[in-house]
């Protein structure tokens, strides 16, 4: 799993989290609060759901690839010696010259301009390749055309590229396991549902009193709702009587009633 969908869960399991506390500081039209609970428990379904990273598809470095070999191919072949400044016996060399290492776009640009010759090389032979086909019989000024045009395709793909190489680069040093101990205490108050047994001080930062309308409602610190299991109970506990039959979900055991003249929570 790339690095940024490390960091949309997070903003799933704390941002988010901390936004739907403040809708749940209103009361629920009934009827309305199964649909709005759904969208609670789905959120914490994503942030508790297990995930494991995974490898980047090469199909989109094979395509940056081939842009880069069309570039080259626009050019006079001669511009290709500059990957084997060392000799031809020395084969491609992964640095550019000395002399420009330290000259821009070379210690940037040069992997992805190596990786188009490499893939010219490699085709040489084959009559077939698509490169090959689309150049073969175009004009020099044809050519000088299609290369300007190509420039800002290129810079957009190399950008790509670089954030692609950068989430890949930086999956070892996440650690799943933090992260989904993160997630967990953004939805339940800590990193696991069972272990210890869930209170109301660890949901809603202190134990639950008075009736529903005063702690969910009229609550002056919303930061009381702290997470996504304290939205849920408030979105689901009606304004007024009869908890069970208004209730998101059927409960085991039967929900308490928690109402506007209830004295206690539920």
């Amino acid at each position: 799993m790339p690095a940024l969908m490390f960091a949309t869960l997070r903003f799933l399991g704390i941002a988010a989290t901390a936004l739907l506390a403040e809708k749940a500081s209103a009361a629920v039209v009934a009827g309305q609060n199964s649909a709005v609970a759904a969208v609670v428990c789905h959120l914490a379904a994503v942030s508790t759901s297990p995930f494991s990273p995974t490898a980047i598809d090469s199909s989109g470095l094979d395509a940056h690839k081939k842009l880069h070999a069309l570039n080259l191919t626009l050019h006079n072949e001669t511009v290709l010696k500059v990957f084997k400044h060392k000799g031809e016996t020395a084969g491609f060399q992964e640095s550019p010259p000395e002399s420009l290492q330290q000259t821009q776009p070379w210690p940037t640009k040069y992997k992805y301009w190596l990786s188009g010759a490499k893939y010219l090389e490699d085709t040489k032979e084959a009559n077939s390749d698509e490169i090959k086909l689309a150049t073969a019989k175009l004009t020099a000024e044809q050519k000088l055309w299609m290369q300007q045009q190509l420039q800002a395709v290129l810079a957009a793909a190399d950008a790509s590229a670089r954030e692609i190489a950068a989430a890949h680069d930086a999956l070892p040093a996440e650690n799943p396991t933090g992260m989904k101990s993160k997630l967990a205490n953004a939805v339940y108050s800590q990193p696991t549902p069972t272990t210890p047994a869930l209170t109301d001080a660890a949901l809603f930062c202190r134990a639950l009193d008075g009736t529903r309308t005063n702690f969910c409602d009229k609550a002056q610190d919303k930061t009381k709702l702290k997470t996504a299991i304290a939205a849920l109970i408030c979105i689901c506990a009606p304004a007024s009587g009869g908890a069970g039959p208004k209730a998101c979900f059927t409960a085991t055991p039967t929900v308490t009633d928690w109402d506007a003249s209830a004295t206690s929570g539920p």
